[in-house]
């Protein structure tokens, strides 16, 4: 409460006492009523001569009338007390054990809320765990001196109904809780009293809310700061949900808040435990498995007793809830463990409530509305629901459940349950995926998560042909965004299931595998996957996928560096993409021809291929291959001298691409063009330094090895530019562009276009 509504208290206590109304204080005074009702309300602060008067007809005592000269316009510290009254004993706040860590900003921004005229009800909300009893007490605490009448904390957790709230509240505001009118005799008692109640734990007795709205409009003196795993839903509320405390980042773990208050509470029973190298990275583990949650990481300290912070974070990956353990013996019983902190609020949740919740679980890394009523049944209303009892989260058109609360909703489902869920989750994901375009990127790449899960189910279950059906459509996403590795491994476990599959499809993710594992270098692997591919087209007599596993070889044969077998296959493609008269096939082939004949040196050759094949590309609108074919007239160009020209098609390439692995080969090119060009100036060789160090950091991020060609053009470019630069601004240039994510290092080549 400002210092301003300690005076408008005392201005309303002193016109009482003189039996003046508003209006008639106001005629004395010579200014307007309403100016009055202000002042007393807290809302204004009066002028100095204002002050002055209101002095005079208040007939303040000369002991008091400095006191009441400054705090009219609020310069010192607010008073304990009015003048004439004893102040109330404040109640006892219960002393925390330990300090508060992470909060500093809320505290600070709460404090402040809680200071001013409005609002005079500020709820604390958010998911179990949280922390809100704990801040709620430190508000109290550092509130004691704002309030004249002091701060009384009144616990809810133990009551099982709302009838029980007033009386409960009389009894700590020493009031007797018998006779009838009790609303009437809290409202009489409190009267203009300055107070904060802190209400903890109110989700279970929200019917008790119409008696908090009474005394809040009977008693204008009164704040209320509650704790609530719901709003209150009053009229004037104030709600503020509170999040987990952050997680840590990459770099130094020891000054995130979550990592400090582990530590911290580690440090109490084993006063020599610190964080080294080996140590800060798992406790960072523990602390992202728990999602920040202050509650779950006082229990994990407690675990550290007995594990290493290594051993804890391998537990919690595995069982997050039993891993945790309990707490003090002298916590509350719903805090005695993670589990029963959720329970509280899973608990009052009606049975079709439960029911949805518990199949939320089975979603990874959030949902959408849709997903969430075909797997879980879930209507709008139940999301909203949920979100009110803070047991899912949203952001933007996502929902999400805390990674903690989603062990336990799976925890809470039978096993037919589970399998039934699991089976509805993977049946909507797969159909998601063959009706979305797959140049939807973005909303791929949310749904990550879930497309692991249901992958993983149907992979569980030895089921190939489900399997391979949902790696086809999510292939061009996992190759476009750089996750080859991993795709590479999910078709692997795919493709040595037994069962009945159809031989296209079977082709297809043979060749489809067969990419990714020649593009991460395993040319082993590659060469069994297309031998099969290519005997099975052979056999079912599928022309069209004969044709495209060759061209697949030649470019295979191509990376290794052998050409000239290169062209031999890719001729043999050519002919056979022809007669099935597939642009998309022609233009990929005629690709992979003008690539072998420039890296045999026959530029002429590579020239007319390269022109065939973006004439292919234009004529059917296909965008794919086009980059590739302007990367090859760039390096051809620059063969002739022209970098400009080189440049130019560079930089068209780059804006026509997503494909993470296209994009690293033409930044490469686009670096030769700036670094080796003979006329190159200092600056552009140093671009060209930041382009190629960031492909470096890129490809090895992602476990992408250069091909044979593109390691011995990129070398050779290298050894050209770094003679026109000292080692150290060489040095410095590459290390920057090595911490360029590879979308940086896009926005860095096209701020070059401007130049050029």
């Amino acid at each position: 409460m400002q210092t301003a509504t300690f005076f408008g208290g005392w201005v309303r206590e002193r016109r009482r006492e003189l039996q003046l109304t508003q209006k008639k204080l106001a005629r004395l005074l010579g200014c307007a009523p309403v100016t009055v009702q202000k002042i007393e309300e807290g809302r204004r602060r009066p002028s100095p001569l204002l002050a002055e008067g209101l002095a005079k007809h208040l007939e303040i005592e000369p002991q008091d009338l400095g006191r009441f000269l400054r705090l009219a316009r609020a310069e010192p510290p607010v008073p304990r007390a009015l003048p004439g009254r004893t102040l109330t004993p404040a109640s006892s706040l219960p002393v925390a054990a330990t300090a508060l860590l992470g909060r500093e900003e809320e505290l600070a921004l709460i404090k402040q809320k809680l200071l001013a005229a409005q609002p005079r009800l500020l709820t604390l909300t958010g998911p179990p765990g949280v922390g809100k009893t704990r801040l709620a007490l430190q508000l109290g605490h550092e509130l004691k001196e704002a309030f004249a009448d002091g701060v009384r904390f009144v616990p809810l957790a133990p009551l099982e109904r709302p009838e029980l709230v007033l009386p409960t509240l009389a009894r700590s505001l020493g009031l007797s809780e018998g006779g009838s009118g009790l609303p009437a005799r809290l409202q009489k008692h409190l009267g203009d009293r300055q107070i904060l109640l802190v209400l903890d734990n109110f989700e279970h007795l929200l019917e008790a809310v119409v008696g908090l709205s009474g005394l809040l409009e009977g008693c204008p003196g009164l704040r209320v700061l509650a704790t609530s795993r719901q709003a209150l839903r009053l009229y004037g509320e104030q709600e503020w949900p509170l999040e987990p405390l952050a997680l840590p980042g990459p770099g130094n773990p020891a000054a995130n808040p979550a990592v400090r208050l582990l530590v911290e509470r580690v440090q109490a029973f084993d006063p020599a435990f610190t964080l080294d190298p080996h140590s800060a990275s798992a406790v960072a583990d523990i602390v992202t498995h728990l999602d920040g949650l202050p509650l779950a990481l006082e229990l994990a300290a407690g675990r550290l007793r007995y594990l290493s912070p290594g051993e804890l974070a391998s537990q919690l990956r595995m069982k997050p809830l039993a891993a945790l353990g309990s707490g003090p013996r002298d916590w509350p019983q719903r805090q005695q463990t993670m589990a029963g902190a959720i329970a509280w609020s899973y608990e009052r949740l009606e049975a079709p409530l439960q029911r949805v919740f518990r199949h939320l679980g089975v979603f990874v890394g959030g949902f959408d509305l849709a997903a969430a009523t075909e797997v879980a049944g879930a209507s709008q209303g139940d999301l909203e629901a949920l979100l009110d009892a803070y047991l899912i989260r949203r952001e933007g058109g996502r929902f999400y459940l805390l990674e903690i609360l989603r062990t336990y909703a799976l925890e809470q489902l039978s096993a037919e349950e589970l399998e039934a869920a699991r089976a509805a989750h993977f049946q909507h994901y797969l159909a998601r995926l063959e009706a979305h375009p797959v140049e939807d990127m973005d909303w791929l790449e949310a749904e990550m998560g879930n497309l692991r899960a249901a992958l993983q189910r149907v992979l569980e279950r030895g089921e190939a042909r489900p399997a391979l059906r949902m790696l086809r459509q999510s292939f061009w996403f996992l190759e476009v965004r750089g996750y080859q590795r991993e795709g590479l491994s999910w078709m692997r476990e795919a493709l040595a299931l037994p069962g009945e599959v159809e031989p296209e499809l079977r082709i297809h993710m043979l060749n489809r595998a067969a990419t990714m594992a020649w593009q991460v270098g395993d040319f082993e692997t590659v060469d069994s996957w297309l031998d099969i591919a290519l005997g099975l087209s052979r056999a079912e007599r599928l022309t069209h996928w004969e044709a495209h596993i060759l061209m697949h070889r030649g470019r295979v044969e191509i990376e290794r560096g052998h050409y000239h077998a290169a062209l031999r296959v890719l001729e043999e493609a050519l002919r056979a993409s022809r007669r099935e008269g597939s642009p998309n096939l022609i233009a990929s082939t005629l690709l992979q021809l003008a690539y072998a004949q420039l890296l045999l040196g026959n530029l002429e050759a590579a020239g007319a291929f390269t022109q065939a094949g973006l004439e292919v590309c234009r004529e059917v609108g296909n965008s794919f291959w086009e980059p590739l074919l302007l990367d090859i007239r760039a390096q051809l160009a620059m063969k002739r001298g022209e970098h400009a020209a080189a440049r130019s098609d560079l930089l068209r390439a780059l804006s026509l691409s997503e494909h993470s692995l296209l994009l690293t080969r033409v930044l490469v090119s686009l670096g030769e063009a700036l670094g080796a060009d003979p006329e190159a100036g200092h600056e552009q060789v140093l671009q060209a330094a930041r382009l190629w160090g960031a492909v470096e950091a890129e490809r090895e991020a992602k476990g992408l090895p250069f091909s044979v060609p593109d390691q011995a053009r990129l070398a050779n470019s290298v050894r050209q530019a770094k003679t026109r630069a000292s080692d150290l601004e060489w040095n410095l240039a590459w290390a920057s562009g090595r911490s360029l994510s590879l979308r940086e290092a896009l926005e860095y080549a096209r701020l070059l276009e401007r130049e050029y």
